[in-house]
């Protein structure tokens, strides 16, 4: 039985566009394009991990993010199968939520691990050495809780989005609904 190939890539994002670049470039003086995010694209989708642990989307589904290259790294014989049991395996160890670091252990280590597994060709090495070169500068340092922090702080955004919003509209239409019961009473007894 012949295993049939899957083609491997790494989607190089700049997080943050142009902002990120900003503050990359001018406030802490790093001489790359930007803050990087990497997913691996196999199979037909694109894996990556953040704050959240191990997620997939849609290839150039990653909206926090402007992409910015795609580097092929070969194929793989792995059946879809076999990585997902890989990708089920580190989800429960070294890339968990609780072990997400902007510095130590973010998306482009997990995917130089992912493609590495796949076809034994790693992420370029000015990718997994940015987080070095941003501690190497004095504004890198002093920043370095503040960047520590966004991730969470998206969490935090989105946990906010996703369960007070809806909380803090059926309390704005209740105060209508009662305003306009106040209104019509009002109204009732002008007449």
């Amino acid at each position: 039985m012949v295993e049939s190939r899957h083609p491997v890539q790494i989607y190089k994002y700049i997080l943050g566009s142009h902002f990120g670049v900003f503050i990359a470039k001018k406030v802490v003086g790093i001489a790359s394009e930007g803050p990087y995010h990497t997913g691996l694209v196999a199979y037909g989708q694109e894996f990556f991990f953040g704050s959240d642990g191990i997620k997939s989307c849609q290839p150039q589904g990653f909206k926090l993010a402007e992409l910015i290259e795609v580097i092929d790294v070969g194929e793989t014989d792995i059946p879809l199968e076999q990585f997902k049991q890989y990708l089920a395996q580190l989800s429960k160890s070294r890339y968990t939520s609780q072990n997400y670091s902007v510095f130590k252990n973010n998306c482009n280590h997990f995917t130089d691990d992912m493609a590495k597994f796949l076809t034994g060709q790693g992420v370029p090495k000015i990718i997994l050495d940015q987080p070095a070169e941003v501690l190497s500068k004095p504004m890198g340092i002093v920043l370095a809780p503040v960047f520590q922090l966004i991730p969470d702080t998206i969490k935090l955004l989105r946990h906010c989005a996703h369960n007070l919003l809806p909380a803090a509209i059926k309390i704005v239409r209740q105060c209508a609904n009662s305003m306009l019961l106040v209104f019509s009473n009002s109204y009732k007894c002008i007449k």
